[in-house]
């Protein structure tokens, strides 16, 4: 079967309802078999360093 591949692009990693949200959804996509979920920030502000996103799927410009 085929992975299922998101990707997610926001400013940046503000404290935020936003991008709280992405994080969330990220988190949760990648707990799914066969779905890869990348999200890309186009500052590298991260405020959500401390919240246990992997950092092999952040991106940050």
């Amino acid at each position: 079967m085929n992975k299922l591949r998101v990707l997610h692009i926001i400013p940046s990693l503000l404290k935020g309802g936003a991008e709280r949200l992405t994080l969330d959804i990220c988190t949760s996509l990648n707990s799914i078999e066969n779905v890869e979920c990348l999200l890309v920030t186009l500052k590298p502000i991260n405020y959500y360093s401390d919240a246990g996103y992997s950092k092999d799927n952040l991106l940050q410009f």
